[in-house]
């Protein structure tokens, strides 16, 4: 499944990949499901599917201050935000990879692709989900998280995704982006990179996911060959 017409570059374009954390590498995002329900519902707010949505990509305090302002709920961001934070700690331990995250991993790393992971998370948290995944962590030249130095803005903001490459080495236009938030792919977009959206099927389309070079059901759906990394 391709969103667009565009053809993957040449082989000796793609000298790196990067990805994103939570709902493309590991199935976190029933985790943020049930949490969110919960710790809204103690306030009176239901989050729904389009507010999900809206705040896909977000670091968790904007997502709280997003979620907070729009349900009009009487109780502060920051307080919301410690709140799911005590919450989803226990939770993440026990994050599961998507399906393909495993093997696509352990075939770029064989065919030596320097990888990184770029997330809307901290960089103790990114560390705290993928504990039982070490495989994964071992296969990995930078994780980058929203307080790394060279990230000032979040999501669309190409920052983070320009700090992954700063860490690799790699020149931006060298490098190709999985993500599966349609603030990931514009952020990817920005900052000069190749994209390949593998969007929640749960949630509606997003005019956002039209800008990637690729668009995929699942990870199991990507071949390497296609971008010349096997």
């Amino acid at each position: 499944m391709m969103a667009t017409g565009r053809a993957g570059p040449m082989k000796a374009e793609i000298q790196s990949v990067i990805f994103d954390l939570d709902g493309l590498l590991l199935d976190t995002e029933l985790i943020f499901r049930r949490v969110d329900s919960e710790a809204y519902a103690i306030y009176g707010g239901v989050v729904t599917d389009e507010l999900r949505q809206q705040a896909l990509g977000l670091t968790h305090e904007a997502k709280d201050q997003l979620f907070v302002n729009r349900l009009g709920l009487p109780v502060l961001p920051e307080a919301m935000s410690q709140l799911r934070a005590k919450m989803l700690e226990e939770e993440f331990r026990l994050a599961e990879l998507m399906p393909g995250a495993g093997s696509l991993v352990a075939t770029l790393t064989s065919s030596s692709v320097p990888l990184a992971v770029a997330s809307s998370s901290t960089a103790a948290a990114i560390r705290l989900k993928l504990q039982r995944h070490q495989t994964i962590t071992a296969s990995m030249s930078a994780m980058v998280g929203c307080d790394h130095p060279r990230v000032a803005l979040p999501k669309p903001a190409p920052d983070i995704f320009l700090a992954a490459a700063f860490e690799l080495g790699v020149d931006p236009r060298h490098c190709l982006v999985f993500e599966d938030a349609p603030s990931g792919v514009e952020a990817a977009v920005a900052a000069g990179m190749w994209v390949v959206a593998v969007p929640d099927p749960a949630l509606p389309p997003h005019p956002a996911l039209a800008h990637a070079h690729q668009l995929l059901l699942s990870l199991l759906a990507f071949e390497p060959t296609d971008w010349g990394l096997a």
